[in-house]
């Protein structure tokens, strides 16, 4: 649903800014553009819990897009669940964690006793 809404958005207002922060600005198209590169690198994950930190806005929004996309179950952590470990704790397989601008997966397994 969310990966569906900013394709639709992204096809009416393309170059629009989406989200906006101090930091970074981002346009329809380029959360729509970031998502589909997440979900095409993480589609080995399709069905999994994955547990969602990223600290930038719009990357936050590509990333639970992506998973959406892939049918991967977002779970986002409370204020009080800082850590991976806790997420892992909360039943989740994977965990994404800030990520660059490489293509490379930044989901991890992040077993038991890390």
């Amino acid at each position: 649903m969310i990966y569906s809404e900013i394709k639709q958005l992204a096809q009416r207002h393309g170059g629009r800014e989406a989200v906006v922060t101090a930091k970074q600005r981002w346009t329809y198209e380029q959360l729509r553009d970031e998502a589909l590169r997440l979900a095409k690198a993480w589609r080995p994950h399709a069905g999994r819990r994955v547990g969602v930190c990223v600290g930038d806005v719009g990357r936050m929004m590509a990333a639970l897009a992506a998973l959406d996309e892939i049918g991967a179950t977002a779970v986002l952590p409370r204020a009080s669940l800082q850590t991976t470990r806790e997420l892992v704790a909360a039943s989740c397989e994977y965990v994404v964690q800030d990520f660059d601008d490489a293509a490379q997966l930044a989901i991890k397994f992040m077993p038991e006793d890390s």
